[in-house]
This record gives structure tokens, sequence and C-alpha cells, in this order.
């Protein structure tokens, strides 16, 4: 890009203005350093260090109610069998089903008594465990595809817990436009520090320094903040794009959900870091009654985000 970075201007009487400036080169570094300084100590402080230094006094539940593969989605997108694993011990702690041993292995039961309301998803999970009673529980998490095959228009349990989730209003049926909203004002932001914020600090410099100023000057500087900002878009476009769909993994894909799953999505995000650091961590809680609660009641979380290494010997 050696086009873009030997831009000459004139500015206030400086002949040559590029890339190669130390006077850009220190405003460059410190934008930079000051972007991504606010962003990671936000991210350490308020994501691990505000929650491990405080007692817990009530058990932390899934903030509207969504149960572990709602939650792996809007974090994952696609489901996998851990995911569905989850979803059934989800379903045994709730009473739809429940296990018992049968001649040396664990068998999966309809039952004992389940009054709420069940997802279409997890009727169809009912309704197998109805049909093929006794039903082994390794044959049901082996085979759980097929459970959701026989249906012609949502043939995987991810389309299942998609259209449940879209019917909710929860998660936006199209999201890709607003994927590349996010993307571009992302871009923008990045541009606007990087570039335009280094511009203007190196322009007042010079005004600073030479005491005066003309329209000339201002036209220079917007001609080179259009030229790096297109020389650029494309690089840092693409860089942000991948960092989003890394961040999708522990902060959630943001940009999918509706409003009516915005106004909890920092309890979503604390929910899933709240059992990330139980695990990993040894959290203070006000009580050993109220820490084996906790730990029973999101085991099934736990195992969608991937902290239970042996979450097959809890359903085989």
């Amino acid at each position: 890009m050696y086009w873009a970075t030997e831009v000459g201007v004139s500015v206030l009487g400086l002949d040559t203005f590029s890339m190669t400036s130390w006077v850009f080169r220190i405003a460059l570094i410190l934008g930079i350093s000051a972007l991504l300084g606010a962003y990671f100590l936000r991210t350490w402080y308020f994501s691990r260090r505000r929650i491990v230094s405080h007692i817990i006094t009530a058990e932390y539940e899934s903030p509207l109610k969504l149960n572990p593969v709602e939650i792996s989605y809007l974090f994952n997108k696609k489901l996998k069998q851990r995911d569905f694993a989850a979803l059934v011990v989800h379903m045994a702690q709730r009473g739809v089903i429940h296990f018992r041993r049968h001649e040396g292995a664990k068998m999966v039961y309809p039952g004992p008594k389940y009054e709420g309301k069940l997802r279409p998803y997890e009727k169809m999970i009912l309704d197998t465990v109805e049909d093929f009673k006794p039903l082994k529980a390794s044959d049901l998490i082996n085979n759980y595809e097929t459970i959701f095959a026989q249906d012609a228009e949502y043939d995987s349990l991810t389309k299942c817990v998609r259209a449940d989730l879209e019917k909710k209003g929860y998660i936006r049926k199209n999201s890709f436009l607003q994927y590349c909203w996010v993307l571009l004002r992302g871009t923008t932001a990045i541009l606007a520090v990087t570039v335009w914020l280094s511009l203007i600090i190196f322009w007042l410099y010079t005004v600073f320094s030479e005491g005066a100023s003309d329209f000339g000057s201002i036209d220079d500087l917007l001609y080179s903040g259009a030229v790096f900002s297109a020389a650029m878009f494309i690089p840092v476009l693409l860089a942000y794009a991948i960092v989003k769909q890394l961040q999708a993994k522990s902060i959630g894909r943001g940009w999918a959900v509706r409003s009516a799953v915005r106004r909890y999505w920092i309890h979503i995000v604390g929910f899933r870091q709240f059992i990330l650091l139980s695990e990993k961590e040894k959290l203070k809680f006000q009580s050993q009654a109220l820490l084996k609660a906790s730990s029973v009641n999101t085991l099934p979380y736990a195992m969608t985000f991937g902290v239970v290494d042996n979450w097959r010997d809890l359903v085989s």
C-alpha cells in the first residue's frame, strides 16, 4: 500500500507528511493503546474479579428461564451431542424423565410427573422415551439425531431450538444484516480512533506549533483521512469479523437477539461467566448447602459450556 502510506500533504508549512512521521506514530500508538486498554480493563474487572471477590448469597438461575440448549445456541449457534446430553439431564432434573438402572445399564423412563409446558423438541424426546421404553440412556444420546430427522422441516436439534426461539420473539429470523451493521459500526469506530484521531492530534500539534491554520490544511487533513481509511477499511473489516466470531464464544452473538432478550443480555453473559468460574475457581458461597444446590442446578449448563469432562458418564 505504498501509494496510500506515502501521500504527501502540506500542513501549515510541513512539506511532507506520511505514516512514518514520529508525531503520527506517537498519536497512533496512544490511540490504539487507549482503546485496547479500556476494553481489556472492563473485561477483566466486570467479567472476572468482581464475581470472585464477592460472597454468593443466592442461587444463580438462568435468565428468562432459558434451558441449556437455548443458551448454548446464543453462544455457539450449532448444537452438538454434548448439548443434547445436557438437555436430557435438565429434563431429568425437572421430572420430565428419570434414570433407573436395569441389568447394569442406565435406562431412561418417562416421568414421574411434569405439569409445566414443554418445548416442541422436548416433547419429541419425551415421545421417543415413551415409545421405546425402557430405553438405554447411551442409545438415546448416541442416536439423538434420528429423533429430529423425522421432522421434514426441522430435521435437527439446532433447527428446532432456533425455530422455537424465533417463535418466542427472542432471536431474529435473519441476523445477517444486523451482523453486517455491527461489523460496519465497529470498523468505523476503529478507523475513527486509529486514523482520524491520530490525524487530528497531528493537525492540532502543527496548529499549536505554527500558531496559525488555514482552510488548505483542513482540506489536506480530510484528504489524508479519506485515503488512509479507504486503504485500511477492508483489512480492518476482515480482522474485526474474525474478532467478533471469536468473541461470540465468550460474550455471545448479541446481534442475533431481539429486544426481549437484549435487555437481559448482560445477565446471560454473567450467568455463563458465573458457571465457568464456579467450575474453575473456588468461589465463596454463603453455605455448603447453597454451594451444593447451585452446583446441581447449573450442571446441565456447565455441560453445554464444556467444563464437565465426564458428561458422558452422567447419562450412560
